[in-house]
């Protein structure tokens, strides 16, 4: 508690204000802002302490990384994939170090739980609150020197899991080794079935009425993670700054039951990510 002081009203003499009067009044105003911030302060870390959780690492079941395709001039980006052990746990940071020497990239993801009253004795949980919650988030580790890269993350118990990618000195001094269109967003299901012929849809925008969109779009298959080019041309005749919206059609081929990640390449060094399962249709 803090005690208000009483500023007298009998500050003038002779209709002017006294020096003695300007400073105990400046003196009183100073104090109570004093006690107002510190009762605040008190109150906000009262709150807090009342919201702090419980942070661990969780397992990271699979990083996903193209092995090949980045430069010295991109922006390294990795997705990594695993479960949260229920509902009452949600995602918090992740972390990683650098061993420059040797090249290795440790990657750690970590969680928080909920200071709730359901969540404070988990055994008493419904059995779908006990369900364990899928996570995907993207580490985006800045730029690299070339070489060759090793990512290791924790799986579990005493468990290890490495993941070796590459890069590569940039051909070039632009961003983008090749011409790439500005791509938005990447349409395909969460969970699909095996299939001969699994289609992703592609969605963006040309930033010129000189540039079209190449007929066949490139991409790599790297195990687990397919890399896809959507690359372009320029006509020839005046260009001009205007965005035309495309949207075409990817077709992956066939796919068998795993996860999997596809890494879309766009305009200016960017990427987007999109993990999926391929699971065996039910009969």
């Amino acid at each position: 508690m803090f005690h208000a002081f009483n500023i007298s009203a009998n500050t003038q003499r002779n209709g002017i204000p006294q020096k003695g009067d300007r400073d105990m009044a400046r003196l009183n105003k100073v104090t109570l802002l004093a006690a107002f911030v510190s009762l605040m302060g008190t109150s906000a870390f009262a709150n807090s302490t009342a919201l702090a959780t419980t942070e661990k690492e969780v397992a990271i079941q699979k990083v996903f990384v193209p092995p090949s395709g980045y430069d010295d001039n991109d922006t390294i980006e990795m997705v990594l994939d695993g479960v949260i052990p229920n509902s009452c746990w949600r995602l918090a940071r992740n972390e990683f170090s650098i061993d420059q020497a040797n090249h290795w990239i440790f990657v750690k993801q970590y969680i928080y739980k909920l200071n709730s009253e359901a969540c404070a004795d988990e055994a008493s949980l419904s059995d779908a609150q006990k369900l364990p919650v899928p996570f995907t988030t993207e580490l985006k580790v800045g730029m690299l020197k070339s070489g060759q890269y090793t990512i290791r993350y924790w799986q579990g118990a005493s468990a290890f899991g490495d993941r070796i990618f590459y890069v590569e000195h940039a051909p070039v001094e632009t961003v983008d080794s090749l011409p790439y269109a500005l791509v938005s967003s990447v349409n395909i299901a969460d969970q699909i079935n095996e299939s001969s012929s699994v289609v992703t849809t592609l969605q963006g925008s040309l930033t010129s009425t000189c540039m079209e969109l190449d007929n066949q779009v490139t991409q790599h298959v790297f195990d687990d993670v397919r890399v896809i080019l959507p690359t372009v041309h320029i006509l020839p005749g005046i260009c001009l700054y205007v965005l035309q919206p495309f949207e075409t059609d990817v077709n992956l081929g066939a796919m068998t039951q795993g996860r999997y990640m596809l890494h879309i390449r766009s305009l200016n060094g960017e990427a987007l990510n999109r993990v999926f399962s391929v699971v065996k249709p039910t009969p």
